[in-house]
């Protein structure tokens, strides 16, 4: 076995320290399982990718990123190389927490507005929409999200006539992105 100088960087550990230790000696208890489950992985399915957390040797534990590949054909056998790249993830786990909290603050914000707002994609499909929104039009947000808005609504001009996916209104919203603030009758799922 080999380890790379540049794990005293990161763990700090010589990198004869780490040759030989067993998985179990240096990821954290809670991590453990799933990173045997991605070990048996790559025995028959080839690399794999993982996040994980690992003993440093002042006993800290540092967010790891790495990716374990085979140099054989995917499948273990005696005698082949398990290949094991890593880099710190502790900024990546950070970011990704403050990031997750920023969502939880804007579906906060968007859930409590009395009006009703929805965000719709370039292609017209339902990026978000709030829970008056959704009662407005009848449905859930479930029914919405995802979907394009004339393929789950029934919309109407100003004349009363139906509008399509194709209609020049539609096709305006998508080759003309300025704001458009214009009102339309919708049907709404139970028929009102």
């Amino acid at each position: 076995t080999y380890a790379s100088p540049a794990v005293r960087g990161r763990l700090g550990y010589a990198p004869d320290a780490v040759t030989g230790q067993a998985l179990g000696d240096l990821v954290h208890p809670d991590d453990l399982r799933a990173a045997l489950r991605s070990l048996a992985q790559v025995g028959i399915g080839g690399p794999v990718q993982h996040t994980m957390r690992v003993r440093r040797d002042d006993g800290q534990y540092v967010q790891l990123e790495w990716s374990l590949t085979s140099t054989g054909d995917d499948t273990l056998s005696s005698g082949e190389t398990l290949v094991l790249v890593g880099r710190d993830g502790t900024a990546r786990a950070s970011l990704e927490e403050r990031l997750a909290a920023a969502d939880q603050r804007y579906r906060t914000l968007l859930s409590a507005l009395t009006e009703a707002v929805v965000f719709l994609d370039g292609q017209l499909r339902v990026e978000e929409v709030n829970d008056r929104a959704a009662a407005l039009l009848g449905r859930t947000p479930r029914d919405l999200l995802g979907h394009r808005w004339f393929d789950v609504l029934d919309v109407w001009d100003e004349n009363g006539r139906p509008l399509t996916p194709d209609s020049p209104f539609a096709v305006s919203l998508l080759t003309d992105p300025a704001r458009h603030e214009v009102w339309r009758s919708i049907e709404r799922g139970d028929g009102q």
